[in-house]
This record gives C-alpha cells, sequence and structure tokens, in this order.
C-alpha cells in the first residue's frame, strides 16, 4: 500500500484528487479532507503520517510547497534520520485558464 497526503489550499483540488487517487487499490489517501490546506499544516502532518509521497502544490499560503520540501530535509537532517527514508515529494501548480469571451457583432 503507498501512502499518500495531499497538500493544496484549495479544497476542491484536494478533494478532486483525493477522489481520482482512491480508486487505485494500491493508494491510500492519508490525513482527512479538511488537513493540509498550507505549508506549515504539509509540514508537520508529513512528519507525524510519515507518508510515502507528499503531493503538494506549489503556491500555497504560509508556506509554499518549495519551502515546505526544504523545511521537511532540514528536520530530517537535524535529527539525523528521515522521517520516511523513501519519502517522494512531488509538486504541482494549477493555473486558472483566462476564458475566452464571445464577441458579439
Amino acid at each position: 500500500m503507498i501512502r499518500i497526503l495531499l497538500a493544496d489550499d484549495h479544497p476542491i483540488v484536494r478533494e478532486g484528487l483525493r477522489a481520482v487517487l482512491e480508486t487505485q487499490p494500491d493508494f491510500e489517501i492519508i490525513g482527512t479532507p479538511e488537513q493540509a490546506a498550507n505549508g506549515d499544516e504539509a509540514l508537520h502532518l508529513a512528519l507525524e503520517l510519515q507518508p510515502d509521497i507528499l503531493l503538494l502544490d506549489l503556491e500555497m499560503p504560509v508556506m509554499d510547497g518549495v519551502e515546505t520540501i526544504r523545511r521537511l530535509r532540514s528536520t530530517a537532517h537535524h535529527m539525523r534520520r528521515s522521517p520516511n527514508a523513501n519519502l517522494k515529494c512531488w509538486l504541482y501548480w494549477l493555473r486558472e485558464c483566462p476564458t475566452k469571451r464571445s464577441q458579439h457583432i
């Protein structure tokens, strides 16, 4: 079983990713749907829950995805052990697409 922690500041994105990933029999989404809405929460939950994969948004409030990974690595280094030796961190960035406006003649 691959344990995945999702981190995104948009609830609908977290819910959508959870819904898609939970269809895979080898994936277990850990944490509640309300958790990990910012980088600070993601950092604390990753240390607490020990996921195999941390899937996080690049742009989040409090702490962005890059800084979250940086601090996770730093914390692991200072602890002289990895929170999860096989932890993989994947960043993603979703942008809103500009809508095409119809032109009326």
